[in-house]
């Protein structure tokens, strides 16, 4: 087992780093897709879920997403700036986040970009097991959907993605999560102190966008620092692991001779 973890370490290094992230990141997110988009929908399950939801934040009187989306959808500017935010910036602040470090700071991007992966599993396993429809899908419930009223691209209003299951992943957000992940990563990883205090305000920023389109209850905010957290600790376990593995590997090179060294040599072979 080890000699074959020592062969997998020795041709993955063979492949040139970029190309070997733009391969695995982009295999990571195939699967990531094609499970998402398999995911069986559950319609009526995710909208008692998220009805709960909702029920449980009036009764705490914490519901602030319901003023917020309606003073968004009453103001066309602020309500469109919040949907390109919430559209736009997702996918595309981690995607710029990642391959900057990957040029500048690659002693620390692997541990970074598997923290990434590790917030994307762990969403994905609640967006399975339990779908969860955002405020703006509930029948009843009030509010206003900013994206579908202002006609945003990139909505799930339009094509194949009006009915795709992602529409239920309200819960845990991971749109606070990855903007956690860029807050913080950024913030250790920035040499100016403005702008690590700059990449605070990201994640507030997000808050307020999936508050105000009607996208998330405020619990799935909650829920996405969670998964942050989550993704944190799974990769510093696994990070661990690998460690334990190369020690391992190296142990076994060491204790394994070069073939040839060590044998017996018969006397009679041995000429002068």
């Amino acid at each position: 087992m080890l000699r074959l973890l020592l062969w997998i370490r020795r041709h993955q290094r063979a492949i040139p780093p970029l190309w070997r992230e733009i391969v695995l990141i982009g295999a990571f997110f195939g699967i990531y897709t094609l499970i998402q988009d398999n995911t069986p929908l559950h319609a009526a399950a995710a909208l008692h879920r998220g009805a709960s939801l909702l029920r449980i934040e009036r009764d705490l009187h914490i519901d602030v997403e319901t003023p917020m989306d309606h003073w968004a959808a009453g103001i066309e500017p602020i309500a469109v700036v919040a949907n390109y935010y919430y559209v736009v910036l997702h996918f595309l602040v981690p995607a710029g986040i990642l391959l900057w470090m990957h040029q500048r700071r690659p002693e620390r991007y692997r541990f970074e970009r598997n923290v990434l992966m590790w917030i994307t599993v762990v969403s994905l396993v609640c967006f399975w097991l339990a779908p969860t429809a955002p405020p703006r899908l509930l029948p009843g419930g009030g509010f206003i959907d900013t994206v579908a009223k202002f006609h945003t691209i990139g909505g799930y209003e339009t094509g194949a993605t009006k009915h795709a299951a992602d529409q239920f992943a309200s819960m845990p957000s991971m749109h606070i999560a990855l903007a956690l992940w860029s807050a913080v990563t950024m913030y250790r990883l920035a040499r100016h102190r403005g702008m690590r205090i700059g990449w605070l305000f990201y994640p507030i920023g997000t808050s307020l966008s999936v508050l105000l389109t009607g996208n998330h209850y405020l619990l799935d905010i909650v829920a996405g620092v969670a998964a942050w957290v989550c993704g944190v600790l799974l990769a510093i376990t696994f990070r661990a692991a690998g460690r334990a593995v190369d020690r391992s590997l190296d142990a076994d090179r060491e204790e394994t001779p070069p073939e040839g060294v060590g044998e017996h040599v018969p006397a009679t072979t041995i000429r002068m």
